[in-house]
């Protein structure tokens, strides 16, 4: 699969699981993290100044996951992470290395999805396993 196409799965996979969380879940907050590079073409200058300027503003680095969910309950804030990939779909080297950097604590957590339903169920696990 051209990875265009992925891409757009993986969208729509974000906009679904989004939905269901907002839906289901309206007390957890839901960021999603932009890092996606830019497309140097026919004009590379003005995307360079673009990119130079989207990381002094914050951008994530390249390989972060894609969602990131918070919820506090007893002032304590839990934080998720989850890279969303199509059914298939492999990690990308910049990624690879951002998970191998990635250090879970009690309060913070990230995992890998490969589709809809696992992301639903990695998510159900986490919300259930901080609400007992």
């Amino acid at each position: 699969m051209k990875k265009q196409s992925r891409k757009r799965i993986e969208d729509v996979i974000q906009k679904q699981l989004v939905a269901f969380i907002r839906q289901d879940y309206p007390e957890v907050q839901i960021t999603r993290i932009k890092n996606e590079s830019f497309d140097i073409g026919k004009n590379s200058k003005q995307n360079m100044i673009d990119a130079v300027n989207e990381k002094k503003m914050g951008r994530a680095e390249a390989g972060r996951p894609d969602l990131e969910f918070q919820y506090t309950r007893n002032n304590l804030t839990y934080i998720l992470l989850i890279e969303l990939k199509t059914i298939n779909g492999d990690l990308s080297p910049a990624q690879i290395e951002w998970w191998a950097k990635f250090k879970p604590t009690q309060n913070k957590q990230g995992y890998v999805a490969n589709g809809l339903l696992q992301a639903r169920e990695i998510f159900i696990n986490w919300y259930n396993e901080i609400n007992t």
